[in-house]
C-alpha cells in the first residue's frame, strides 16, 4: 500500500493531477456553484461546508489570498486531508495552491460521516486542516517532497506532522474543537476500531492539546 501511495505522490508532484482552480467560483460535479468567503480570495467551498468554513477561515488571516479548494470526494480511512495542488514544483511556496479533501463517506461503520458530525467537531477538522496548510506554506519544494516521503514511510514523522497541524489550530483558539474530534471518535463504539486506533496513535490526545494550549507553542 505504501508503495502505491508513494507512486501517486510522485505523480502528484510531477503535475499529473487535476488542473489548478484559481477562479473564485466554478461549477462542481453536482452542477452547483461553489461559493467564496467574504474577504478571502481564491477560495472554492461546497455549499455543504460554506457556513463552517466561513466561521473558521477568518481566524487564519495569513491564508486570506492563498488558493484553497474544499473538495468532497472519496477518502479511505480518514475524514479530511490537506494537500498542495499538483503544480507545486512549478510555483514558489508563496503562490502554491491547496486542496482540502473531505470524505463523502455515508456509513459510520466505515468511519466518520463528516456532514453528520457535531458542529464543534467539524470546526475542529477544518481548523486542523488549515493548520496543515499553515505548515506547508513554510516549506519549499524540496521540503514538501521530503514531507511527503516522511509522512508515508515514518510513523513518527506522521505524528509530528499532525502535532504541528493541531498546534496551529490551538494557537488560533480551537483547542476545545480539536479535542472534541478525539473525544467524539475514540469514545464511540460506532466507528471501526482501526479508525479509532489511527486517531489514538497518530494525533495528539486531549491532554497533549491542553499542554500545547498552556505552552502556546506552535512549532
Amino acid at each position: 500500500m505504501k508503495t502505491i501511495l508513494f507512486f501517486f505522490f510522485i505523480l502528484s508532484i510531477l503535475g499529473f493531477d487535476a488542473a489548478i482552480a484559481t477562479a473564485e467560483t466554478k461549477k462542481g460535479n453536482d452542477g452547483r456553484k461553489k461559493n467564496i468567503i467574504d474577504g478571502f480570495t481564491n477560495k472554492i467551498v461546497p455549499m455543504e461546508l460554506l457556513e463552517v468554513v466561513k466561521e473558521v477561515l477568518p481566524q487564519y488571516p495569513e491564508l486570506a489570498n492563498v488558493p484553497i479548494e474544499f473538495r468532497i470526494t472519496k477518502l479511505k480511512s480518514i475524514s479530511m486531508c490537506a494537500q498542495p495542488k499538483a503544480d507545486m514544483l512549478y510555483r514558489s511556496a508563496a503562490k502554491r495552491a491547496y486542496v482540502i479533501k473531505v470524505s463523502d463517506n455515508q456509513e459510520e461503520c466505515n468511519g466518520m460521516v463528516v456532514m453528520n458530525a457535531p458542529r464543534e467537531v467539524l470546526v475542529g477538522l477544518i481548523a486542523h486542516e488549515l493548520g496543515h496548510i499553515m505548515d506547508y506554506r513554510e516549506r519549499n519544494k524540496l521540503q514538501m517532497a521530503q514531507f511527503g516521503l516522511g509522512y508515508l514511510f515514518s510513523k513518527n514523522y506522521m505524528r509530528k506532522a499532525e502535532y504541528v497541524a493541531d498546534s496551529f489550530a490551538v494557537s488560533k483558539g480551537y483547542a476545545s474543537h480539536v479535542s472534541a474530534i478525539k473525544n467524539y471518535v475514540i469514545n464511540s463504539s460506532i466507528f471501526p476500531e482501526t479508525y479509532r486506533n489511527r486517531l489514538k496513535n497518530f494525533y495528539p490526545s486531549p491532554q497533549q492539546i491542553l499542554n500545547i494550549q498552556q505552552s502556546c507553542v506552535v512549532k
